[in-house]
């Protein structure tokens, strides 16, 4: 199956956060994958950070979700280049939980996802989603 396969029974876990102070930007990885598709992923946002108490480098270790598809299935290069945001902890959004939307070219949200986690720092990364990596699905997630 390739990159192009559609699904819709996407897991996803977040991975790292890696801020660039010097040009207040960021990007925050997370993995993701189909049994349906039987490929994972290493999935970015990328875009301007903002938010108090964020390191230059953080790893996660939160549990693993499935994100809410909105309409149709989608592949990992259906992905590539949508806006989006990640946002952790902030005041009126979330509240001890990251939560991670992509939209479509329409503006329509495409999918989304809450990794619930008790990690103090707040941000929020509003930019590009981008697949950086194809990983094999039975290494990256616990699959039976």
């Amino acid at each position: 199956m390739g990159v192009d396969t559609k699904a819709t029974d996407w897991m996803i876990a977040a991975h790292k956060l890696k801020v660039t102070p010097s040009k207040g930007s960021a990007v925050m990885s997370f993995k993701i994958g189909s049994v349906t598709a039987n490929q994972a992923a290493l999935l970015g946002c990328f875009g301007q950070i903002s938010g108090s108490g964020v390191p230059d480098e953080q790893f996660f270790s939160f549990p693993t979700a499935f994100v809410e598809t909105f309409g149709v299935p989608f592949s990992l290069k259906d992905i590539k280049g949508h806006r989006g945001s990640v946002f952790q902890n902030v005041p009126g959004i979330t509240d001890s939980e990251m939560i991670g939307v992509v939209f479509r070219n329409t503006g329509k949200v495409m999918f989304n996802f809450p990794l619930p986690n008790s990690e103090s720092m707040s941000f929020q990364i509003t930019g590009q989603w981008l697949v950086r990596m194809i990983l094999p699905l039975k290494a990256t997630f616990a699959i039976p």
